[in-house]
């Protein structure tokens, strides 16, 4: 009983650890206050298991032998059911804190099942040798049988390990089949070896010379199947990680099954366990090793064909297939000349095992070419099928998932759907049909494949022998046009240039068609004459019908594409003949509809000026029209001053010129105000009038300093300043105007006065390459008055509101009929 205390020990240490670990856990857990009761409730519950096995010990302990293997099993089945309730109490919470996986530094689940083992067959042998019904063996040869048996444990610990690790990297569940199959042939061998060892010292010379042939039958296929499985793992690649803790373990393991079944056999001698008795000498055994070697030599001997595809070899050499034959002719010919044997009916399920192995063999490849028929049943139309044609062929699927990862790495910034695919390893597939982004979708695609040939080891476990070169060709051919869906980083892989023509084409014949109603074919005909001679690209152009056509073989760029198509509008907007907007709003819709998914946005197109505030620019379809004044009618409130701040640092960050006019704030503060977003305010003017409107120091003249301009609240002034400032810079440079100054000189001078400046500045401004935003407080004109002041600029916009509940109607705008939408902006 002395086994059943120990193994009661190393069980209460377990709840024990246990325990403590779910209090520390909880523990942990307090100072964030996440999950921190279930760890504590856990914690507590082990005490009550420590109770529980002291109470049931009291109990039985006088008629231990009676309980014994039933308490046993208890502990054994309890024991299991904390080690993976820990696991996962240790591999969850490692998650948020990587250093709690400490305390499981080994597989425990494996670990314990191999001390179990070991248990189970120490109590087996004391219960057999205090047994009186059950014969014990003298002089049974058991030393020198260990002795034999460590080079077949050596070759079986190298097979389960090696085959574990392709498993885990393949994750076919061929692995899987053939390890179980091992599992089962082997036990039937230790069944053999053991009723050997009984019978040895009753046997003939004949009987010994099958005996041995039979160790040596055994040692050769185990030997040979491990030379086999290690041509395998070179092959894939794979680096063997055999250590010493391991070896042990499973050494553990095999030697204490071996015992199991060596001091079970007693347990069976003379009784008929199953009925079965005489099986060896019916005709039924006879039919099952015609069967079986027929099967064996001829099915297995061609069955692999799915894994030589890959291999470009047999997983089997013929020396494991001779070996494993003379095994099963050995054995049955033991069988028929051993006296004795029919004493111990479980050894005629030697039988039955090996034609399980084999049953677990044709199951192993049926699972093999399921998973290699994508050859035949997966469409390489799409990239979605030429992704799958290409992963399946992978037989690596730690180098699938690696390369997978690289991917979500890269992209999952973009769009959260990236993050959810997982990659299928049964199936060796991915399934992209979840992410909603068109050039996400196949960005993650393209570069999946790229990522996968760019390895030159790819071709060392791959079906398909391709370059990274040769699969770019296979990807273009499957996408098309749809290449320029690519993000930039993979676009440069690929011969994009011939793809924009034909974008270009498209988009140009549906502008056509939208202005058809204002721009008759006859003028289109005359546009691209004139374009011919300002751009080499309309000079081969031809237009037939109401179409153009490009020459197949053009190539020019995405920076091309962008110039040759504002040439195009900038040539139409002088021949259209009606309002602005009623030309721009069929290439937005073009631009939102189409070109859109290949990353134009209006900005690009048609030259929109973002203002830096988020609201302003989706209600205006990515931002003001650049070289437009707008007029912002709104009240003096917080919301205003962020809106004109945002549009000056956009400007700082997009590098231009930015002047800004202002009486309602000092240009120290303008400043301050700016510097707290970026790190330089260089080629940025503030025009102060508020010195001298608001504060009690007159300006007698206009003094400059460090960028600002601090001047009197004069018209002529304020007029020249701001026209001396804007021709510092030369008219390609883009500028960025901000006027919050008119409410306050309409208290000084005349309505008529500001209305002469106001044209001359609006006027000036589009031809010095200005984006003007003017600022005029609601309320200052009547309404007559107000309406005519709106005429005079491109765009305008309506802000009301205080506080949190300010709202933006874009009344008016340059690029397009606005949406007659209320947009809350606060």
């Amino acid at each position: 009983y002395s086994l059943l205390y120990v193994f009661l020990f190393l069980y209460i240490s377990l709840v024990i650890y246990f325990g403590f670990t779910a209090f520390y856990i909880s523990d942990s857990y307090k100072r964030i206050g996440f999950v921190r009761k279930p760890f504590f409730a856990a914690g507590l519950g082990t005490i009550s298991i420590c109770f529980m096995v002291i109470l049931l010990i009291k109990n039985v302990i006088n008629d231990l032998s009676t309980w014994y293997y039933y308490l046993l099993l208890i502990f054994i089945t309890s024991a299991f059911t904390f080690i993976y309730y820990f696991r996962f109490v240790i591999d969850y919470p490692s998650l948020l804190q990587p250093r709690w996986k400490a305390f499981m530094p080994f597989d425990i689940v494996k670990v314990a099942a191999s001390i179990t083992l070991a248990f189970l067959a120490a109590s087996l042998y004391f219960t057999v040798t205090e047994l009186p019904s059950v014969i014990i063996y003298k002089n049974v040869p058991l030393i020198p049988s260990i002795i034999l048996l460590t080079p077949i444990i050596m070759a079986v610990i190298y097979l389960l390990k090696s085959t574990g690790l392709i498993r885990k990297k393949t994750g076919l569940r061929y692995w899987t089949y053939l390890r179980i199959g091992l599992f089962i042939h082997l036990i039937a061998t230790f069944y053999v070896l053991s009723l050997i060892t009984i019978l040895w010292n009753n046997a003939t010379t004949y009987i010994k010379l099958l005996f041995g042939g039979f160790w040596i039958s055994v040692l050769a296929f185990y030997s040979f199947y491990a030379r086999d499985i290690h041509s395998v793992i070179r092959d894939l690649e794979i680096k063997p990680s055999i250590n010493t803790a391991d070896v042990a373990r499973y050494a553990l393991t095999l030697y204490s099954t071996f015992f199991l079944i060596f001091f079970g056999i007693s347990l069976t001698y003379k009784k008929d366990v199953l009925g079965i008795i005489g099986l060896e000498s019916s005709p039924l055994i006879l039919i099952s090793l015609l069967i079986f070697l027929i099967a064996y030599i001829t099915y297995l001997s061609i069955s692999h064909k799915g894994f030589e595809e890959i291999l470009k070899k047999n997983i089997w050499t013929e020396l494991s297939y001779v070996a494993s034959a003379a095994i099963f002719i050995i054995v049955y010919f033991i069988y028929r000349s051993l006296k004795g044997i029919n004493d111990y009916p479980l050894s005629n399920l030697f039988f039955v095992a090996y034609l399980l192995v084999l049953g677990i063999e044709v199951l192993s490849i049926i699972s093999l070419g399921r998973e290699s028929r994508y050859q035949k049943t997966e469409k390489r139309e799409d990239i979605q099928g030429l992704l799958n044609y290409h992963t399946k062929a992978c037989i690596r699927t730690d180098f699938l998932q690696d390369t997978w990862d690289k991917i979500i790495d890269r992209y999952d910034t973009l769009n959260d759907d990236l993050a959810r695919v997982r990659l299928d390893t049964s199936a060796r597939s991915l399934d992209l049909s979840g992410i909603s982004d068109e050039g996400l979708k196949l960005s993650a695609a393209a570069g999946m494949l790229l990522e996968m040939y760019k390895n030159e080891d790819i071709k060392k476990f791959s079906l398909v022998n391709k370059s990274k070169e040769g699969i770019a060709k296979d990807i273009e051919s499957v996408l098309g046009q749809k290449i320029l869906l690519l993000k930039d980083d993979l676009l440069q892989e690929f011969d994009s240039e011939k793809y924009f023509p034909i974008l270009f084409e498209s988009t140009v014949n549906k502008m056509i068609e939208c202005t058809r109603t204002f721009v008759s074919l006859e003028e289109q005909k005359k546009i691209f004459k004139k374009l011919a001679r300002i751009g080499d690209l309309y000079k081969r152009i031809s237009f037939k019908g109401s179409k153009i056509k490009i020459p197949e073989d053009e190539r020019f760029s995405r920076a091309d594409f962008v110039k040759y198509f504002k040439m195009y509008l900038y040539v139409l907007e002088d021949i259209f003949p009606f309002e602005y907007h009623l030309l721009y709003e069929p290439v937005k819709a073009e631009i939102i509809r189409d070109l859109l998914n290949y990353n134009f946005s209006a900005e690009d197109l048609i030259d929109i000026v973002s203002t830096g505030f988020k609201t302003i620019d989706q209600a205006t379809d990515g931002g003001l029209p650049k070289n437009t004044s707008t007029l912002l009618l709104t009240n003096e409130t917080k919301i205003k001053h962020k809106i004109l701040y945002s549009f000056f640092i956009q400007g700082v960050k997009d590098n231009d010129v930015v002047i800004f006019v202002t009486s309602k704030k000092p240009s120290d503060e303008v400043y301050d105000n700016v510097l707290k977003e970026v790190d330089s305010t260089k080629n940025c003017i503030v025009i102060d009038l508020y010195h001298d409107l608001h504060t009690t120091t007159p300006i007698p003249s206009i003094i400059e300093k460090d960028g600002k301009v601090i001047i009197p609240a004069n018209l002529t002034l304020f007029k020249h300043s701001i026209v001396r400032v804007i021709k510092k810079y030369p008219k390609e440079i883009h500028k960025r105007v901000v006027i919050d100054a008119y409410h306050d000189l309409l208290k000084l001078y005349s309505l008529d006065e500001i209305y002469e400046t106001l044209a001359k500045h609006i006027e000036g401004f589009r031809k010095w390459n200005c984006t003007t935003i003017i600022t005029l407080e609601t309320g200052t004109l009547q309404e007559d008055a107000l309406e005519g002041l709106k005429k005079r600029f491109d765009n305008v916009l309506l802000l009301t509101g205080k506080g949190k509940r300010c709202f933006m109607t874009v009344e008016k705008l340059y690029s397009g009929a606005p949406e007659k939408k209320t947009h809350l902006i606060a």
